[in-house]
């Protein structure tokens, strides 16, 4: 849901050659500035789903960015 208050759900579809990949994701904030790294984590192809805390984030408007070898994705969100 949009806007969240302790969590976000990021589901996506992932085409991708090997059998698993590494996809880094960052929220950054209005200005642009990375406030949060997620870090590091696996895909594998087909439908992937991510449960992230947001908790320590003040309200506002962030921008998730989720980077895997092919493709970039941002996305817009609100933190109450």
């Amino acid at each position: 849901p949009n806007p969240v208050t302790s969590q976000i759900t990021i589901q996506f579809d992932a085409s991708i050659t090997s059998t698993k990949q590494d996809v880094i994701i960052d929220i950054t904030n209005e200005l642009g500035q990375t406030v949060k790294k997620v870090g590091s984590k696996q895909l594998t192809s087909g439908k992937n789903e991510m449960i992230i805390d947001v908790n320590d984030l003040k309200g506002g408007v962030y921008f998730i960015q989720i980077q895997t070898q092919n493709n970039t994705i941002n996305k817009r969100f609100i933190k109450q």
